[in-house]
């Protein structure tokens, strides 16, 4: 099984349903909301299949260019998330309640909606 097929049905086993978009909990292929309450930490999914767990509590500002997308920062990190559409995806962010963030995995065929083509993780020098 690769890594696609992995990651598909881990969505499906997760929710115990495919992934879809709704009113009440919105996603995409590129980011899941919970509708509850926030989460205590972001998980950046790279798209070499590494995984970041990034808490919301160390967060210090969330901003959104759509020239260059949303760069969160952090007192340790700099996370930069490049794509298409990504005015949605800040403006969840916003709530912390975005459970996942997917990076592009070679497959994005639509036109528009929400595309995440890269998250970028840089340390920041101390």
């Amino acid at each position: 099984m690769d890594f696609r097929q992995r990651l598909e049905q881990s969505r499906i086993t997760r929710d115990n349903e495919p992934a879809r978009e709704s009113e009440n909990t919105p996603t995409s292929d590129y980011f899941a909301v919970s509708s509850g309450a926030s989460h205590a930490c972001l998980d950046l999914r790279l798209a070499d299949g590494k995984r970041i767990g990034l808490p919301y509590a160390y967060v210090n500002a969330i901003a959104f260019d759509p020239e260059s997308g949303i760069t969160l920062t952090t007192t340790r990190e700099q996370v930069t998330i490049t794509g298409r559409n990504l005015a949605r995806l800040f403006d969840h962010l916003l709530s912390y309640r975005v459970r996942y963030i997917q990076a592009n995995l070679g497959g994005d065929s639509q036109e528009d909606g929400v595309f995440v083509e890269e998250i970028r993780v840089e340390i920041k020098e101390s």
